[in-house]
């Protein structure tokens, strides 16, 4: 007798679009475990893939030479770097009288920041702040907000960084920085000309939904800079966080690469080689960082050998070491809504 299971039946494919069609789908052990795991996976096999290119003698010449005195303080870049964020967090949150404490906030970012979610770590920002009484639109666009306020930081900084290393004509892969000092102006522009238009059309309900989205997360993050009390607190801790990103992946490098004093090099590296935000993206950019950094740390001048084993110690600590952490903070929290 043939038995013949249909895809409408199969309880495997239910499961799958139930977990990635909610945004608040809460994650027990098993599918934790499930996502850490494929998260290890994609990093490892993305370093995996450019290691086999540069070859195992290379990488081995380097590590032999590394200087580890630097990993004593990536630590404490990356607890900087969580501090900054958990304040900007904050103020974003409670802008929509959210009346989130600093320790709650600190579990949100620690739990956002680990490859718990196939959505990303904005997505449980969405379940966990509906969850304290914000209407679900409403916590979306405050999640826009902060993924906004990350850029509104980290894009100028990397134009500054980027016009330093052209006029000390600090080498880099041909056309990355002016890309930069180009492109931050313009997007710049052409983001305030959408906007204006926008505006003057009444907010139409006709334009793309993903782009109205965005621009009414503008203006939600114009307002917030506006406001005297929240803005230099949340710009503040935004550039807290960011500066003990780049700093830990510096002292990686310093680890392997030997150069230091290249701060504007390494912001500019950093930055390309963030597609997005790491909240942002799925995993927290299991595989994608992985495959990116180092080849935008080596357009940036750093040896590709070096850049793999910097990118390999940087993921470790700011990734994979605060992944205990990330879990217990994401089950207290699961743990509050039951």
């Amino acid at each position: 007798m043939t038995v013949t299971v249909t895809v409408k039946d199969n309880p495997v494919k239910k499961a799958l679009i139930r977990y990635f069609s909610s945004d608040d789908k809460e994650s027990g052990l098993r599918v934790l475990s499930a996502m850490v795991s494929v998260g290890l996976v994609l990093s490892v096999g993305a370093l995996a893939a450019i290691t086999v290119d540069v070859g195992w003698h290379s990488l081995w010449h380097v590590l032999v030479h590394a200087d580890w005195t630097f990993a004593l303080y990536i630590p404490v870049s990356v607890a900087v770097s969580y501090l900054g964020y958990t304040i900007a967090y904050r103020e974003v949150a409670n802008a929509e009288k959210c009346d989130l404490s600093f320790a709650e906030t600190l579990r949100l970012v620690s739990s956002g920041f680990g490859p718990l979610s196939p959505r990303g770590g904005f997505s449980i920002d969405v379940r966990e702040l509906t969850k304290r009484g914000i209407d679900n639109d409403i916590a979306k666009q405050r999640v826009r907000v902060l993924g906004l306020l990350e850029y509104a930081v980290l894009a100028p900084a990397t134009l500054v960084a980027a016009v330093y290393m052209q006029v000390n004509g600090l080498r880099a892969q041909s056309g990355l920085v002016p890309s930069w000092i180009i492109g931050v102006p313009l997007g710049t522009i052409i983001a305030v000309w959408l906007l204006v238009r926008y505006h003057r059309r009444g907010r139409p309900q006709t334009w793309w939904s993903p782009l109205r989205n965005n621009l009414d997360a503008i203006d939600d993050l114009f307002t917030l800079l506006k406001s005297g009390r929240r803005t230099p607190t949340a710009a503040f801790g935004m550039l807290i966080y960011w500066a003990g990103e780049i700093a830990a992946l510096g002292l990686c490098i310093d680890i392997f690469g030997h150069r230091r004093g290249a701060i504007a090099v390494i912001t500019v590296g950093y930055a390309t080689g963030y597609a997005l935000a790491r909240r942002a993206l799925p995993l927290a950019g299991a595989g994608v960082v992985e495959g990116l950094m180092p080849f935008a740390l080596s357009w940036v001048g750093f040896p590709l050998a070096a850049s793999i084993l910097a990118v390999i110690a940087y993921r470790v600590f700011n990734l994979w070491l605060p992944m205990i952490p990330a879990v217990i903070s994401l089950r207290h929290l699961e743990g509050q809504g039951r």
